[in-house]
């Protein structure tokens, strides 16, 4: 992989205090055998957990966060299909209040 571009590593959905770091190394392994230089631009995204967290609750607060739903039903009766109409979701319309309280546990 040659560019004069730089680049960044990022771990998601990886915690480093909890990931072995066999793991890590072997992953950074194998991205550098394949050419790629990040320098010092390795990133996890556990370490952006405290702004997600902000922007989730900004997102909620403004109706255009994701609102919780229900647990898929057998045949994907309320996803629809190609030729009928899903089925709105009962918590679509629940308060932005609400929603947070159920996703905040």
């Amino acid at each position: 992989m040659t560019t004069a571009a730089s680049s960044n590593l990022r771990f998601e959905r990886t915690n480093p205090v909890k990931e072995e770091q066999e793991y890590i190394d072997s992953i950074t392994e194998d991205v550098r055998w394949l050419g790629a230089n990040w320098e010092d631009r390795l990133f996890f995204g556990s370490d952006y957990f405290g702004q997600m967290y902000e922007w989730a609750i900004q997102l909620n607060q403004g109706r255009q966060g994701l609102r919780l739903r229900p647990e898929r039903r057998p045949g994907g009766v309320m996803r629809g299909s190609l030729t009928a109409p899903g089925k709105e979701s009962p918590y679509r319309n629940r308060s932005a209040e609400e929603t947070w309280i159920c996703s905040s546990g």
